[in-house]
């Protein structure tokens, strides 16, 4: 699991940013939640702040008035220390059984929005400080035009925080948010993909390796997402096809199946050059077509055959991934389900799959990637990797 600290001065455009993350599939765990968790009635938190401010911060409902309180220590350091002393303890242990929760369910991604991450906490605590920036007058004017804030009310918020140049220099990914809202999802984008790579690679055995083996070349465009994802982790993939050099996405070695004959179960002499291949490569993870050929396509059942035998031929032992279908499940029939985040710590691997909806066409290929909390059946089920927002 990456747990990342997510930070951005006032203005800058942090919340935008951490919407986005968690549309493309990042855990969020928000301080501003976690404070109100602390602070609510019938807690210790509330009791000692009414203890050190009295009284008359609190609501007739027996709440905090956040708004009185907030006026009460923005110009006051001692008091602003005090009431720190007593919120962030609990924040930080509310926050590490959330991550903890988190890292049992196999989350790959954390992102935990902190907008006083430098001023209150220590960014080692985090794998990677992702920070979301705006030139101060650029921020200034946003107080005053979008918040309807005063000059004067704007300039004491910038000046409450630390300067963002000293957190440029201690941050790992830092999203300019200086154009328009488009740029920032842009921006936003990028920074999410390097964030799926540093997970992949995290989680990922060094050195692994993928041979993909398909019928035709344009079958792996719809294996592409979850090839794709494999590159994320770090894993050097192969696809191989029987009739011609596939078609795959950067980052895999896309070659034709050497001196191919007849697409039949026992062409020897298919079965031999992929044998060949794999005593090469030793991959660690193989994935072809299921043993009904994915579609009941005979070339995709002589292809399955042809990996199998080769596979003990080789003496390779690594697991098989079958691209198949499924005819028992209701709707149109899959054509893709397998594992798409090869990096999930989860022992109960078939707790993560994709199935491809051939009904719905879309410029990545045939068809939409799909998720399932049990297992891939399509086409009832969340879209969470969409070809426009892939996560």
């Amino acid at each position: 699991m990456l747990s990342v600290g997510l930070t951005g001065n006032v203005a800058s455009g942090k919340s935008t940013v951490v919407r986005h993350f968690a549309a493309w599939g990042a855990t969020v765990i928000d301080a501003d939640h976690l404070v109100r968790d602390v602070q609510a009635p019938g807690g210790a938190v509330l009791a000692a702040i009414e203890s050190r401010f009295g009284s008359t911060v609190l609501l007739p409902s027996g709440e905090l008035d956040r708004a009185k309180l907030r006026r009460l220590v923005f110009d006051d350091d001692a008091a602003r220390a005090d009431l720190n002393a007593i919120v962030h303890p609990a924040v930080r242990a509310r926050r590490a059984s959330l991550l903890e929760e988190a890292d049992r369910r196999g989350d790959l991604i954390v992102v935990n929005d902190i907008p006083l991450l430098f001023e209150v906490l220590d960014p080692d605590d985090f794998d990677v400080i992702v920070l979301v920036d705006a030139p101060e007058p650029v921020r200034r004017e946003r107080l005053i035009q979008q918040r309807g804030l005063a000059a004067t009310d704007a300039a004491r918020m910038i000046a409450a925080q630390l300067p963002s140049d000293g957190k440029r220099a201690r941050s790992h990914v830092i999203l300019d948010n200086d154009a328009s809202l488009d740029d920032l999802e842009s921006h936003a984008r990028a920074a999410w993909s390097d964030l799926r790579g540093r997970a992949a690679r995290a989680e990922t055995t060094p050195d692994a390796v993928l041979l993909a083996v398909t019928a035709h070349p344009d079958d792996g465009r719809l294996i592409a997402g979850t090839l794709a994802r494999y590159v994320d982790a770090g894993v050097a993939v192969h696809l191989v096809s029987a009739t011609g050099k596939p078609e795959a996405p950067a980052g895999v070695t896309a070659v034709a199946l050497e001196r191919p004959g007849s697409i039949a179960p026992d062409d020897q002499r298919a079965i031999t050059a992929l044998v060949g291949f794999m005593q090469r490569i030793r991959p660690h993870a193989i994935l072809t077509f299921g043993p009904d050929g994915g579609n009941g396509d005979p070339d995709h059942r002589a292809v399955h055959t042809w990996t199998r035998r080769a596979a003990a031929a080789a003496r390779i032992t690594p697991p098989i991934h079958y691209i198949t279908t499924a005819p028992s499940d209701p709707g149109p029939p899959i054509v893709a389900a397998l594992d798409v985040r090869p990096w999930r710590r989860d022992p109960a691997r078939t707790a993560c799959g994709m199935a491809f909806d051939p009904t719905r066409p879309s410029p990545a290929g045939p068809g939409r990637e799909w998720y399932a909390g049990t297992q891939a059946k399509a086409p009832h089920l969340t879209d969470l990797f969409p070809p426009a927002n892939r996560g």
